[in-house]
């Protein structure tokens, strides 16, 4: 193996002929563990039929249903079946990574959902139909039992299928357990080498190493049930609970940069797991912690947009968002109530530019006549386009928050008149004259005062507002124009691609369509003078120079 490429050890687990426990890389599993599962589900089927039979024959005992206590020690044996437990689910996420093998990652959580099923099922259905089969007779491990006579015709053939198809269902995941064994081992012992599938002597010293302590502990072990109690109550639960609580115990990094870096990692390592390139033991660890900071991005954002708001400005949340759940290499596409970012993936080449206005606003002490006032007349004209579509007042007040809430019945609205921009029915219901508020009332047939009664902020616009525009044509068009071009389209490139992406599109006119200057003159009323040395005219810069466009 002249270098760590990854190409030799390819060729190597591609050999036929091989004994899988000598193969460096877990290429596939697919096959493995359906026939694994299926022979199980063989044992399963034999067992049952055979209790069954000899229910009906009335051949079996009725079996002792509750225990023996007769001292500390038979009390204490209650829970020698917790470490078997452990060890039977530890190994799910530990040994299998099936992420590797999945076109479409996302189905990932129902496909671990549905294996925990389904050999939780195999379990249940082995331990019962075992211990009506064998009642008080049953041994530690069920298989020995099929070495005797079962009472029944074809006894002796039924045997044999059992252990013959047992023992094969062991030999297909003996060589992935192994696997992980291996990796681990090396890790322990040789940390700083280079990766085991890369080092032929140092490969095979370890595989002979533990085939030889396996095969002694085999022989000497007196019994499975030993051996598992002994992995369960030390190795299993350490990788299950121990090992993610003191990861977690020890961090020292903000959660919400932690989880995008455990994402990129876990990403990046469940391709490598199959390589002999990273320890199973640690990419069990991180897949236990990343649910545990999966939603830090959300919360956060969301805490510190409500902390805004304390200081007298009714933010949506886009700037907090954006803070903390930006990535390099994308655009997010904010959605509110609740927050949440959609990745837009930029195209080849292409940039995201933030400009500086050069301009100044002072949110916080301006509110009530720039910032919120904008706030509250964008949810009146909701409220009143809502009534004018055909809701009831009071339902509109209490339901309706921003023109998103009624943007179905806009939709609806444009369609009987053979359109389907939902600008249609603000020009037609709404007027371009600024309101006042007793215009409004008599639509809401509610007080402004009321309808804002739990907003103070808000009760601020009100106290110095005199007229309210409520032709909000811009903030629909803003939001159409946004989806429109923002379009989430599933990646078409190749089969090979691990996840679902969303790519800007490119229309006709550049990536963002001829826009033109429909973003600019509407914040006007919100900011403040220029600084010192801006021009006028800047904002109008950006149009004239050779980008895609603007927003």
């Amino acid at each position: 193996m002249a270098k760590p490429t990854g190409e030799p050890a390819q060729k190597f687990n591609g050999e036929r002929g091989v004994p899988q426990r000598t193969l460096r890389r877990a290429n596939s599993l697919r096959y493995t563990s359906a026939l694994s599962v299926g022979l199980a589900v063989v044992f399963v089927v034999i067992t049952a039929g055979v209790a069954i039979v000899k229910l009906r024959n009335g051949s079996i005992e009725m079996p002792r249903l509750l225990p023996e206590l007769v001292d500390q020690a038979s009390f204490w044996k209650l829970f020698t079946t917790v470490p078997i437990l452990v060890t039977a689910y530890i190994c799910h996420h530990n040994i299998h990574p099936i992420e590797n093998e999945l076109q479409d990652p996302s189905q990932m959580k129902s496909i671990v959902r549905t294996s925990i099923t389904l050999c939780l099922s195999v379990y249940l259905a082995t331990s019962f139909f075992g211990f009506l089969l064998f009642g008080n007779h049953t041994l530690d491990d069920v298989l020995a039992n099929f070495d005797a006579d079962l009472g029944i015709p074809y006894s002796s053939l039924l045997n044999d299928v059992v252990r013959v198809s047992y023992c094969i269902h062991l030999m297909l995941v003996f060589p992935i357990i192994f696997f992980s064994l291996r990796l681990n081992l090396d890790g322990l012992l040789f940390p700083y080498a280079i990766p085991i599938a890369f080092d032929n002597r140092r490969f095979f010293s370890v595989t002979v190493a533990l085939m030889g302590f396996i095969f002694l502990g085999a022989n000497f072990v007196p019994s499975i049930w030993d051996a598992f109690q002994f992995t369960g109550a030390t190795a299993t639960v350490s990788v299950g609970f121990i090992f993610p609580a003191a990861v977690a115990l020890r961090l020292t990094v903000c959660p919400i940069h932690l989880h995008s870096r455990l994402s990129e990692f876990l990403d990046v390592a469940s391709k490598q797991l199959v390589r002999q390139e990273i320890s199973p033991i640690v990419m069990t660890v991180i897949s236990f912690l990343i649910p545990i900071l999966q939603h830090a991005e959300k919360e956060i954002a969301q805490l510190t947009c409500e902390c805004e708001r304390h200081i007298g400005t009714q933010s949506g949340g886009m700037d907090q968002a954006i803070s903390v759940m930006a990535q390099s290499g994308f655009v997010e596409l904010i959605d509110f109530n609740p927050i949440r970012a959609t990745d837009v993936q930029l195209p080849a080449g292409g940039s995201f530019v933030i400009a500086h206005s050069l301009a100044e606003s002072q949110k916080a002490v301006t509110a009530a006549i720039n910032y919120n006032n904008q706030v509250v007349e964008c949810r009146l004209a909701a409220i009143v386009l809502g009534i004018k579509l055909g809701m009831k007042p009071q339902e509109a007040i209490s339901k309706v928050k921003t023109l998103s809430d009624v943007e179905g019945l806009c939709v609806s609205f444009a369609s009987s008149r053979g359109s389907s921009d939902p600008v249609v029915a603000v020009k037609e219901l709404l007027s371009e004259e600024p309101y006042r508020a007793e215009n409004i009332e008599k639509i809401t047939e509610e007080n402004l005062q009321s309808i804002f009664a739990d907003s103070p902020t808000s009760s601020d616009v009100l106290k110095v507002a005199r007229l309210y525009k409520l032709f909000q044509v811009w903030i629909l068009k803003e939001m159409i124009r946004i989806h429109q071009h923002f379009m989430v389209t599933m990646d078409s490139e190749g089969a090979d691609s691990n996840s679902p992406t969303f790519h800007v599109a490119e229309i006709d006119g550049g990536l963002l369509g001829p826009i033109g200057p429909l973003g600019f003159g509407i914040y006007d009323d919100l900011l403040g003078p220029p600084i010192d040395g801006a021009s006028a005219g800047l904002p109008d810069i950006p149009i004239d120079l050779p980008a895609y466009g603007n927003i």
